[in-house]
């Protein structure tokens, strides 16, 4: 019987620390979509398909897809003009481009576009930042 009780005792203490375990990483997901969802630049990431898996707010705001219509359902080249998501580019890049809202309004950006690899898979980072233009 003792023995027993000492079984249910383990298996109830690695539950409560692998939920402690969760619930510290579901607080660290949170604190980092935070950070990019107030980010005063629009924050993209695509896979190595060109598939949208992560949409900052501000991207909401200026293209006016929802994250639930954006994410995992559009793909990068969507967005760019000129189709530039298949263009060789460095692992780390800065240029300029026009891309288009989900109305058709076009407008141009300043692009930072840095290529990782994370858990065997490729993602591009893109930072994007509005360009006045004269107007």
């Amino acid at each position: 019987m003792m023995l027993i009780a000492l079984i249910i005792y383990e298996i109830e203490y690695s539950n409560r620390k692998v939920r402690r375990l969760l619930d510290s990483r579901t607080q660290s997901e949170q604190d980092l979509q935070f950070i990019v969802d107030n980010s005063l630049d629009i924050i993209l990431v695509a896979d190595d398909a060109g598939l949208l898996r992560s949409w900052s707010t501000k991207a909401q705001e200026v293209f006016g897809y929802t994250k639930d219509h954006a994410v995992g359902k559009i793909n990068m080249d969507e967005m760019f003009e000129n189709n530039f998501f298949d263009q060789e580019v460095g692992a780390v890049d800065e240029f300029h481009s026009r891309m288009k809202s989900i109305d058709g309004e076009s407008f141009m950006v300043d692009v930072r576009l840095k290529k990782v690899s994370h858990n065997d898979s490729d993602y591009s980072i893109f930072v994007l930042r509005l360009i006045a233009e004269p107007g």
